[in-house]
């Protein structure tokens, strides 16, 4: 339990706060979740410095929506700046008092493999901007993820979204709507190619590489897609591993027909 809560005023003194012995305080939803990871001797409250805007950048020559990262669930649903397939994958958390609370960033920087929004945002080709103690930094998501330990007092202080047409479809599976889900899958595309993200519990979010890799070079069936998935899936309480798999199958070949149009 953390014995001590300092007050961030401005995103340089939250940064240089963060150390090994503390966490950032976004939203709560997480840190203050029976049973959760997140376990510190000090809460950083990042929620006075701002990070809450929407509106549009530009990196070299390529245009971003840019969401800050303390932006909630429930801001990015009501704003007409924010591309559907976000709103939708926001829409996943079922209570609306949460939505109030969590915050985009929080739910990337915990990193869960039940996460709301982390399938759908690979699947977008999203990245993050972050601040590590100073020096700006800008990440695919799904690099971010993998190479997370080498950021380990790093603040994420916006979301950027390519901004182009682009169609991405996702699906979550769960025992009820306030359940934690077992698997989210997202695919998108562009320019006739796939991405697919995935989140799946007990084994990870991960971006498909593989199944892009398959799906991209021919036709393929659900059965093929589902052998090719290499997520180290195990038998659980939510399912055996070859439930999982058929379920992935499944569910890929379905939103992939609905991101390409119908066309696939």
């Amino acid at each position: 339990m953390a014995e001590k809560l300092i007050i961030a005023q401005t995103i340089e003194e939250a940064v240089s706060l963060k150390d090994s012995s503390s966490i950032f305080l976004a939203g709560g939803t997480e840190i203050n979740r029976l049973g959760s990871s997140c376990q510190a001797e000090t809460l950083v409250s990042i929620g006075r410095i701002g990070m809450d805007a929407i509106d549009e950048t530009e990196i070299d020559g390529q245009r971003f929506i840019r969401i800050g990262a303390m932006c909630t669930f429930q801001e990015l649903i009501d704003s007409f700046s924010v591309p559907d397939y976000l709103r939708e994958a926001c829409l996943f958390m079922s209570s609306r008092t949460k939505r109030n609370m969590a915050t985009i960033g929080g739910n990337i920087a915990s990193a869960r493999d039940d996460s709301y929004l982390l399938a759908t945002l690979i699947a977008s080709g999203a990245e993050v901007e972050l601040d590590c103690k100073g020096k700006k930094h800008v990440s695919g998501v799904f690099r971010y993820l993998k190479e997370k330990k080498d950021y380990p007092d790093s603040l994420i202080t916006a979301v950027l979204l390519p901004k182009k047409e682009i169609s991405v479809f996702s699906k979550r599976y769960s025992n009820t709507a306030s359940s934690h889900a077992y698997l989210t899958v997202s695919v998108s595309c562009v320019d006739g190619k796939y991405r697919i993200g995935a989140s799946v519990k007990n084994a990870g979010v991960k971006r498909l590489v593989e199944i892009e890799d398959l799906v991209n070079a021919k036709s393929v069936s659900e059965e093929e897609i589902g052998k090719a998935v290499d997520l180290g899936i195990k038998d659980d309480m939510f399912g055996s591993e070859k439930y999982k798999r058929y379920l992935l199958g499944v569910t890929i070949t379905d939103l992939m027909k609905k991101a390409a149009g119908g066309k696939k």
